[in-house]
C-alpha cells in the first residue's frame, strides 16, 4: 500500500484537504514569476505559498497520526476543526495577498481587523482542542509501542506550544522584535537577519509534528529494548523542545536566528 492510499485509508477528509493545499501551492508557484505586487518588500504570493505548503504537510501528517486516536468523537471533532480553520485561514491569506495587503497584523479597516481577530480565535480553538486530543491519546489504552506513542504525543505537544507562540505574535501585533516588519531576510521564509523574528521558533516547533514522530518511529525500529527506545525518544523530544524555546527567547531578545 503506497503512502497516498495509506493516508486515504486513515483519513480521507484530511488527505483530500492536503491535496487541495498541494494543488494550490502548484498554482501559486506558477503565478509568482508574473506577479509584481509586493507586501513587506517581497512578492505578495510568497506568503500564501508558504502557508499552503505548510498546510499540505500538516494535513497529511494529521491524516497519518489521527489513525492512532481511539476516541472516534474526538477524531471527528478535530478533523472538522482542522478543515474549517485551515481553509478559512488560507482563504484570508490568499485573498489579501492578491489584494496586495497584509493578512496578519492588519487592522487598517474594520473588516481586516475582524478577519485577523477571527483567524486568531479559530487557531486558538483548534490548538486547544489538539492539546485535549493529545492528552486523550496519551491516556488511552492500546497496544501501540511505547516509544512510538511517546513520539506522537511529544510531537503534538511541541506543536501546540509552537502554535501558542503565534499568539505571542498576535499580542505584539508583529512577528519581529526590535524593529519593524519587513527588511532583509532569509530567502523564501524571509526570516529577519537583523532583528528578532518569532516566526523561526514558531516554524521549527510546528514541524515537531513531523520530526519527532519520524525520529520516534526510527528509534523504535532500530532499538529492540523498548525501555531504552522510550528513553531515547524522551531525550530527543526534550532536546527538541529546549531548542525551540532557546530560539524563541532569542527572538524575544531582539536577536536574529542567523545574522548577516
Amino acid at each position: 500500500m503506497n503512502l497516498f492510499k495509506t493516508l486515504v485509508f486513515r483519513s480521507k477528509t484530511l488527505t483530500l484537504l492536503g491535496s487541495f493545499f498541494l494543488s494550490l501551492s502548484i498554482v501559486l508557484i506558477i503565478l509568482i514569476p508574473n506577479n509584481t505586487t509586493e507586501v513587506l518588500g517581497i512578492n505578495s504570493l510568497i506568503k500564501p505559498l508558504k502557508f499552503s505548503l505548510s498546510l499540505w504537510i500538516y494535513s497529511w501528517t494529521m491524516a497519518y497520526l489521527i489513525y492512532y486516536f481511539k476516541d472516534e468523537l474526538v477524531k471527528k471533532r478535530l478533523i472538522f476543526l482542522i478543515v474549517f480553520v485551515m481553509l478559512f485561514e488560507q482563504a484570508v491569506i490568499t485573498v489579501q495577498a492578491f489584494r496586495g495587503t497584509l493578512s496578519h497584523f492588519n487592522a487598517e479597516t474594520v473588516i481586516e481587523g475582524v478577519l485577523f481577530s477571527l483567524m486568531g480565535i479559530f487557531i486558538t480553538l483548534v490548538t486547544c482542542y489538539t492539546l485535549y486530543a493529545a492528552l486523550k491519546f496519551r491516556n488511552q489504552k492500546d497496544t501501540l509501542d511505547s516509544a512510538k506513542k511517546a513520539a506522537i504525543f511529544y510531537g503534538l505537544l511541541i506543536f501546540v506550544i509552537a502554535s501558542f507562540m503565534g499568539g505571542v505574535m498576535g499580542a505584539l501585533f508583529s512577528h519581529n522584535v526590535g524593529g519593524d516588519m519587513g527588511g532583509e531576510g532569509l530567502p523564501l521564509v524571509n526570516w529577519s537577519t537583523k532583528i528578532g523574528d518569532i516566526r523561526v521558533a514558531h516554524f521549527i516547533g510546528m514541524h515537531a509534528l513531523q520530526i519527532v514522530p519520524l525520529a520516534g518511529f526510527y528509534i523504535s525500529k532500530k532499538i529492540v529494548d523498548k525501555r531504552k527506545a522510550l528513553a531515547y525518544v524522551n531525550r530527543f523530544s526534550l532536546a527538541y523542545l529546549i531548542f525551540v524555546l532557546v530560539v524563541f527567547i532569542q527572538a524575544l531578545l531582539g536577536l536574529p536566528f542567523l545574522k548577516f
